[in-house]
């Protein structure tokens, strides 16, 4: 059986990338079971949002959903969006 050693099980778990990140009002124009086609309002094209990495609190879900588009905030940074 594979199992974790002492300092792996001792380490904290940092979330604080996982902190929401307001990236824009868009709206979801298509998706997929693991992605969101957005049309950002500040944009000219929509891109590909991974499900995983939508917040809570974000407003923009599925097909449709018009809203602040709401990410983790290491996402957003990844993806050049952090402090515009």
């Amino acid at each position: 059986m594979r199992g974790y050693r002492d300092e792996d099980i001792s380490r904290e778990h940092d979330d604080s990338g996982d902190d929401p990140e307001c990236i824009g009002v868009g709206k979801c124009l298509s998706q997929t079971e693991k992605a969101v086609r957005i049309h950002l309002d500040d944009e000219n094209t929509p891109r590909w949002i991974p499900k995983s990495v939508l917040h809570d609190d974000s407003e923009v879900y599925q097909t449709g959903d018009t809203g602040k588009v709401i990410v983790k905030q290491w996402w957003a940074e990844k993806n050049g969006f952090y402090g515009f």
